[in-house]
């Protein structure tokens, strides 16, 4: 059956010279993989990380590849695809949530929550070494374990198991001391134009620590690849 809706590209893999194996998040169905050839309708250059399309697509019942009839940019980038670091974050973060969004049903919320995200992160004043940080923060509560409660002089550990601030040490090894418990927490009431003053070993510390916290709670996370280029090119800065 032919259907329209909006996709977010998450991963692709080479088929042959003229085809591409593409993971899409699509407004309308959750995560869908599609079959696309190269032609006029179907540019494969604009099945890159983060782009958003609008697309036309064939879905048959029970099919677990689609087909790709027409595609069209949504959004035009201003900044994304000629930012090294910007670009690097979109990388990354199509990365994970290429082996997070296991859903192959529709999250409308979660759908526009990227892509609102996404537009941000294309905006020329926003804060692009914090933004995937900030993100992943966020995005955690569509998934089911955005951090509970904050840090204090009375709950000074954060609990990863549990995803919670606590007051006393847990007992297993998935916890964060004081130091890095009070910056995990500043970083939660962030928004996409914040920053935080903390150095670039303590940021990449952060970010490694969410990480840890999502594999935790979602094992299908597993290795990221981009992860030491999206360091790399922010510790040049």
């Amino acid at each position: 059956m032919l259907y329209k809706t909006r996709g977010i590209v998450l991963h692709q893999v080479k088929y042959d010279d003229k085809k591409r194996i593409i993971t899409i998040y699509t407004e309308d169905f959750g995560r869908c993989t599609y079959i696309v050839s190269n032609s006029k309708k179907n540019k494969i250059t604009l099945f890159r990380p983060f782009y958003i399309l609008d697309l036309e697509v064939i879905h048959k019942p029970n099919a677990r590849l689609h087909k790709v009839l027409e595609v069209n940019v949504n959004i035009n980038f201003n900044s994304i695809p000629f930012d090294c670091g910007k670009s690097s974050i979109a990388m990354f973060l199509s990365e994970v949530l290429y082996k997070i969004l296991k859903e192959e049903s529709a999250n409308k919320e979660m759908f526009n929550f990227i892509v609102e995200s996404i537009r941000h992160l294309d905006e020329k004043e926003v804060n692009a070494s914090f933004f995937h940080i900030i993100f992943l923060i966020k995005i955690a509560k569509y998934f089911g374990f955005f951090p509970s409660g904050q840090f204090s002089e009375h709950t000074p550990f954060f609990d990863m198991l549990e995803g919670s601030f606590c007051d006393t040490i847990p007992h297993h090894s998935h916890f964060l001391n004081p130091q890095k418990s009070e910056i995990f927490s500043n970083c939660l009431s962030l928004d996409f134009s914040s920053s935080m003053k903390i150095s670039k070993i303590e940021k990449n510390d952060l970010l490694r620590t969410i990480l840890n916290f999502y594999r935790i709670h979602h094992e299908s996370l597993g290795e990221i690849k981009s992860l030491d280029v999206l360091i790399a090119v922010f510790l040049e800065e």
